[in-house]
């Protein structure tokens, strides 16, 4: 029996997010160091509501190249980053560890609608 996901469309997903979430810490690392009055409140709003983008686009490019099953690839290709970045967490006592099934679940979400936009546009564009 063949192995039913194709790991280089997960890891497209995986790289996409470690990539975006990079990008976001390096942003928001600046702005610390600038000042909290450079953006104001609504800055930082804006920059929170962008990270809930990197799932999103990780579950896109996952769903994108993946053959086949896109939203299922696009789902485990968006969400498999916040499972190993919150797996160091495991190992300090003071966190809380029930929180991170309901983090995992909503970036599963999110990645998830990312994959329905991806599969609609591979759809579109033809194999």
């Amino acid at each position: 029996m063949a192995f039913p996901l194709n790991l280089k469309a997960i890891g497209y997903g995986f790289a996409t997010f470690i990539a975006g979430s990079l990008a976001m810490s390096v942003v928001a690392t600046s702005i610390a160091i600038v000042g909290p009055s450079s953006i104001g409140e609504a800055g930082w709003s804006l920059l929170s509501l962008l990270g809930y983008s990197v799932p999103i686009a990780a579950g896109y490019v996952a769903a994108y190249f993946a053959p086949f099953k896109r939203v299922l690839h696009g789902t485990i290709g968006g969400a498999i980053g916040v499972v190993l970045l919150l797996a160091p967490a495991l190992l300090v006592p003071q966190y809380p560890v029930a929180g991170i099934p309901i983090i995992v679940a909503w970036y599963a979400a999110l990645a998830s609608l990312g994959a329905i936009f991806g599969n609609y546009r591979r759809v579109k564009l033809g194999p």
